[in-house]
Protein backbone atom coordinates (compact mmCIF):
# COMPACT_ATOMS: atom_id res chain seq x y z
CA UNK A 1 0.00 0.00 0.00
CA UNK A 2 1.27 3.32 -0.67
CA UNK A 3 1.26 6.76 1.60
CA UNK A 4 -1.29 8.47 0.54
CA UNK A 5 -3.81 4.88 0.95
CA UNK A 6 -2.06 4.33 4.18
CA UNK A 7 -3.18 7.66 5.05
CA UNK A 8 -6.52 7.75 3.75
CA UNK A 9 -7.37 4.66 5.58
CA UNK A 10 -5.90 6.05 9.30
CA UNK A 11 -8.27 8.97 8.65
CA UNK A 12 -11.24 6.65 8.23
CA UNK A 13 -10.37 4.18 11.12
CA UNK A 14 -9.34 7.43 13.55
CA UNK A 15 -13.01 8.83 12.12
CA UNK A 16 -14.97 5.42 12.98
CA UNK A 17 -13.23 5.50 16.30
CA UNK A 18 -13.07 9.01 17.67
CA UNK A 19 -15.97 9.47 20.13
CA UNK A 20 -17.83 12.48 20.03
CA UNK A 21 -16.63 15.14 22.63
CA UNK A 22 -19.28 15.50 25.45
CA UNK A 23 -21.79 18.17 24.97
CA UNK A 24 -23.26 17.29 28.07
CA UNK A 25 -21.85 20.59 30.18
CA UNK A 26 -24.35 22.81 29.01
CA UNK A 27 -26.84 19.67 28.76
CA UNK A 28 -25.60 18.95 32.57
CA UNK A 29 -26.34 22.35 33.89
CA UNK A 30 -29.56 23.14 32.26
CA UNK A 31 -30.70 19.80 34.03
CA UNK A 32 -29.25 20.53 37.19
CA UNK A 33 -31.65 24.57 36.93
CA UNK A 34 -34.75 22.45 36.18
CA UNK A 35 -34.08 19.72 38.82
CA UNK A 36 -33.80 22.53 41.50
CA UNK A 37 -36.96 24.91 39.76
CA UNK A 38 -38.89 21.31 40.32
CA UNK A 39 -38.35 20.77 43.95
CA UNK A 40 -38.77 24.23 44.88
CA UNK A 41 -42.62 23.60 42.75
CA UNK A 42 -42.34 20.72 45.01
CA UNK A 43 -42.38 22.47 48.48
CA UNK A 44 -44.34 25.07 47.49
CA UNK A 45 -47.01 22.22 46.41
CA UNK A 46 -46.77 20.37 49.96
CA UNK A 47 -47.08 24.10 51.46
CA UNK A 48 -50.48 25.01 50.07
CA UNK A 49 -51.78 21.29 50.75
CA UNK A 50 -50.59 21.60 54.79
CA UNK A 51 -52.67 25.32 54.13
CA UNK A 52 -55.65 23.94 52.58
CA UNK A 53 -55.74 21.23 55.74
CA UNK A 54 -54.99 24.03 58.16
CA UNK A 55 -57.85 26.26 56.23
CA UNK A 56 -60.37 23.07 56.75
CA UNK A 57 -59.46 22.44 60.39
CA UNK A 58 -60.03 26.47 61.08
CA UNK A 59 -63.52 26.59 59.35
CA UNK A 60 -64.59 23.30 61.33
CA UNK A 61 -63.13 25.21 64.46
CA UNK A 62 -65.35 28.07 63.32
CA UNK A 63 -67.97 26.06 62.51
CA UNK A 64 -68.18 24.43 66.28
CA UNK A 65 -67.91 27.38 67.81
CA UNK A 66 -70.79 28.96 66.43
CA UNK A 67 -72.65 25.71 67.03
CA UNK A 68 -71.69 25.98 70.73
CA UNK A 69 -72.38 29.82 71.00
CA UNK A 70 -76.02 29.22 69.56
CA UNK A 71 -76.34 26.42 71.76
CA UNK A 72 -75.10 28.22 74.99
CA UNK A 73 -77.83 31.31 74.12
CA UNK A 74 -80.48 28.91 73.94
CA UNK A 75 -79.66 26.81 76.66
CA UNK A 76 -79.26 29.68 78.37
CA UNK A 77 -83.26 30.37 77.89
CA UNK A 78 -84.82 26.92 78.24
CA UNK A 79 -86.75 26.99 81.51
CA UNK A 80 -85.50 25.12 84.30
CA UNK A 81 -85.73 21.43 84.42
CA UNK A 82 -85.58 21.35 80.54
CA UNK A 83 -82.28 19.67 79.77
CA UNK A 84 -81.01 17.16 82.52
CA UNK A 85 -79.60 14.01 81.87
CA UNK A 86 -81.56 14.54 78.13
CA UNK A 87 -79.18 17.54 76.92
CA UNK A 88 -77.41 15.82 74.31
CA UNK A 89 -80.68 14.59 72.70
CA UNK A 90 -81.98 18.18 73.06
CA UNK A 91 -78.71 19.51 71.54
CA UNK A 92 -79.06 17.65 68.13
CA UNK A 93 -82.70 18.51 67.93
CA UNK A 94 -82.47 22.63 68.05
CA UNK A 95 -79.44 21.86 65.85
CA UNK A 96 -81.18 19.96 63.49
CA UNK A 97 -84.22 22.53 62.91
CA UNK A 98 -83.57 25.70 65.13
CA UNK A 99 -87.01 27.35 64.66
CA UNK A 100 -89.17 24.72 65.24
CA UNK A 101 -87.21 24.08 68.57
CA UNK A 102 -87.44 27.70 69.18
CA UNK A 103 -91.43 27.24 68.67
CA UNK A 104 -91.58 24.09 70.71
CA UNK A 105 -89.79 26.05 74.00
CA UNK A 106 -92.11 29.18 73.47
CA UNK A 107 -95.45 27.24 73.67
CA UNK A 108 -94.02 25.31 76.44
CA UNK A 109 -93.35 28.46 77.66
CA UNK A 110 -97.17 29.35 77.47
CA UNK A 111 -98.68 26.03 78.69
CA UNK A 112 -96.58 27.20 82.35
CA UNK A 113 -98.59 28.94 85.25
CA UNK A 114 -96.84 32.14 85.49
CA UNK A 115 -96.41 33.88 88.76
CA UNK A 116 -99.40 36.43 88.38
CA UNK A 117 -98.70 39.93 90.52
CA UNK A 118 -101.06 41.20 92.95
CA UNK A 119 -103.76 44.36 91.22
CA UNK A 120 -102.00 47.51 91.32
CA UNK A 121 -98.63 46.15 91.39
CA UNK A 122 -96.09 47.61 88.81
CA UNK A 123 -96.58 50.88 87.07
CA UNK A 124 -99.61 53.26 86.79
CA UNK A 125 -102.12 51.01 85.54
CA UNK A 126 -103.18 48.41 87.77
CA UNK A 127 -104.22 45.00 86.09
CA UNK A 128 -103.30 46.32 83.04
CA UNK A 129 -99.62 45.07 83.28
CA UNK A 130 -100.26 41.56 83.41
CA UNK A 131 -101.15 41.79 79.84
CA UNK A 132 -97.86 43.97 78.95
CA UNK A 133 -95.55 41.76 81.27
CA UNK A 134 -96.35 38.71 78.95
CA UNK A 135 -96.30 40.68 76.26
CA UNK A 136 -92.78 41.87 77.16
CA UNK A 137 -91.55 38.70 78.17
CA UNK A 138 -92.44 36.70 74.69
CA UNK A 139 -90.50 39.77 73.64
CA UNK A 140 -87.39 39.43 75.52
CA UNK A 141 -87.40 35.97 74.62
CA UNK A 142 -88.22 35.73 70.92
CA UNK A 143 -85.27 38.42 70.78
CA UNK A 144 -83.01 36.19 72.41
CA UNK A 145 -84.24 33.24 69.99
CA UNK A 146 -83.70 35.71 67.21
CA UNK A 147 -80.25 36.63 68.37
CA UNK A 148 -78.85 32.87 69.01
CA UNK A 149 -80.67 31.35 65.58
CA UNK A 150 -81.59 34.22 63.59
CA UNK A 151 -84.82 33.51 63.01
CA UNK A 152 -87.36 36.08 64.02
CA UNK A 153 -90.42 35.92 65.34
CA UNK A 154 -93.54 38.92 64.44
Amino acid sequence: MDDESKGLLKRIADALTKTPEPVQHANMTEFENLKKELDAEKAKTAELVNLKQEIATLKAEKATAEKDAKWNAMKANLPEGWLGAKEPETRKEFEADPGAFALKVVAFKNTQPQGQKAEGAGVAGGSGDMGSTEEQKFANMAAEVAKATGIQFV
